[in-house]
C-alpha cells in the first residue's frame, strides 16, 4: 500500500484507473497521475463558447420585480427588478431608471417623506450597504454605511427624513443619520431577523419586536436622542408588528 497524492484542503473524487494512470477530480480540477513515472499532472480544460448568452439584449423587467413602494405624494411607484430601481408614474409621465448601471445590485428603494431622497440597498462596494440618491440631483449618490459582510433589510425612513432604520442578517437593528452618516446599533436578537419596527410620528421613538430569552417576541421602545430602551410587553404572548397612530399617543401591535 502506497499513498500517491498529498492534497491538504479537499478530498479526491471519482478516481478512474486506465492502462497507464489514474484520472480524478480535486477542488474542481482534473488531474492525471501517471503510474510509470509516478508523476502528477493537472489537466487544463478549455471549453470554447460562442458567447451567445453573454451578448447584450433587451430584457423585460416586469416579471422580475422583487420589491415595490409608493412615493411620498402617491404620484409614483418605486420598483426594483434585475438589479435596478425604477420610478413609474401612476397616471401621466415617463418611466425612469433611477440606477442606470449594471455594476451594482439595487434593492428595496423607498422615498423620504420630504421627497428629497430615495434610499435603497446596494452592493456597489462589494457588500450590502444603505445608499441614498438625490431627487434634485440624480447623479448625487451617497453610501451611508460601511459593512464588511452580511445582507441588509429594506431601509425605513423616519417621518422627519433625518434617519433610516434597517436590520442585517446578523440579527441586528440599526439606525443611521442621513446628514452625518453616524450609525448606531439599536438592538440585537439572539434568534431571528428584525422584521417589524416602526417610527413614532415625531421621529423620537423607534418601536420594534425582539425575541426574548424564552423565545417569545416582545415589543420594545428605543428613544432616538438618549438611546434609552425599555420593553412595552412582558413576554407572555407573541407580540409583533408595532405601529403608532398618527398622533403618536397610541402604539398598536399584533398579539397572539
Amino acid at each position: 500500500k502506497r499513498q500517491l497524492t498529498f492534497f491538504r484542503h479537499y478530498d479526491i473524487d471519482w478516481p478512474s484507473l486506465g492502462n497507464t494512470g489514474i484520472v480524478f477530480q480535486e477542488a474542481g480540477h482534473l488531474y492525471w497521475y501517471a503510474l510509470p513515472e509516478h508523476k502528477l499532472v493537472r489537466i487544463r480544460v478549455r471549453l470554447p463558447l460562442d458567447g451567445v448568452r453573454r451578448h447584450p439584449y433587451w430584457a423585460k423587467a416586469w416579471h422580475a420585480i422583487r420589491s415595490y413602494a409608493l412615493s411620498t405624494g402617491g404620484h409614483f411607484a418605486l420598483f426594483d427588478a434585475r438589479g435596478n430601481a425604477f420610478r413609474i408614474p401612476l397616471r401621466h409621465g415617463t418611466e425612469e431608471d433611477l440606477t442606470p448601471t449594471s455594476r451594482a445590485n439595487i434593492r428595496m428603494a423607498t422615498e423620504s417623506p420630504n421627497r428629497h431622497w430615495i434610499a435603497y440597498v446596494t452592493d456597489q462596494t462589494g457588500h450590502s450597504e444603505i445608499a441614498i440618491r438625490s431627487n434634485a440631483y440624480p447623479h448625487r449618490v451617497e453610501i451611508l454605511t460601511r459593512f464588511s459582510s452580511g445582507s441588509l433589510s429594506a431601509p425605513s425612513w423616519s417621518p422627519n427624513s433625518r434617519w433610516l432604520a434597517f436590520s442585517d442578517s446578523d440579527r441586528r437593528l440599526w439606525i443611521v443619520n442621513v446628514a452625518t452618516r453616524a450609525v448606531r446599533l439599536v438592538a440585537k436578537d439572539r434568534y431571528s431577523w428584525f422584521h417589524s419596527y416602526a417610527w413614532s410620528p415625531d421621529s423620537d421613538w423607534l418601536a420594534y419586536s425582539r425575541t426574548d430569552d424564552n423565545g417569545i417576541p416582545v415589543i420594545w421602545l428605543d428613544h432616538l436622542i438618549n438611546g434609552h430602551e425599555h420593553p412595552v410587553t412582558r413576554g407572555y404572548t407573541s407580540d409583533v408588528l408595532p405601529a403608532f397612530d398618527p398622533s403618536g399617543r397610541y402604539l398598536y401591535f399584533v398579539s397572539a
